[in-house]
C-alpha cells in the first residue's frame, strides 16, 4: 500500500501523549520537551544506513527515555474501506555501549 509518505522517529524525555496514537497535526506536536530526530524514512528516498556498530545512546542520562513514531500519509483514501496500515519500523536495542 502506498499510503505512507514519510515516517520520523523522535526521541525525547516526555511525549505529549501516552496514547497508542494521536493526531500530531494539532498544536500538541510530538514531545513536551526537545525532540531529536533519530531516524527518517520517506517513500522513494534512499534507505538510511548506519555504519556497522553505530548506534544511539538512550535511557538514563541520555535525554531520551521515549520514542515517538510519526507517520504522515500521502493518500488516506485507502482507509475508507477500513483498510489497516501495518507500516512501522523495527528497533534493535542492546546494552552494549
Amino acid at each position: 500500500m502506498d499510503t505512507v509518505h514519510h515516517m520520523l522517529l523522535f526521541g525525547c524525555l516526555t511525549p505529549v501523549s501516552t496514547s497508542s496514537y494521536w493526531d500530531c497535526g494539532s498544536v500538541q506536536g510530538t514531545c513536551e520537551d526537545e525532540a531529536s530526530i533519530m531516524y527518517a524514512w520517506a517513500r522513494n528516498a534512499p534507505p538510511t544506513k548506519l555504519p556497522k556498530d553505530v548506534g544511539f545512546k538512550v535511557g538514563r542520562s541520555s535525554g531520551i527515555s521515549h520514542f515517538v513514531l510519526q507517520i504522515h500519509y500521502g493518500d488516506v483514501s485507502a482507509f475508507r474501506d477500513h483498510h489497516r496500515d501495518c507500516s512501522g519500523l523495527t528497533l534493535q536495542m542492546t546494552s552494549k555501549p
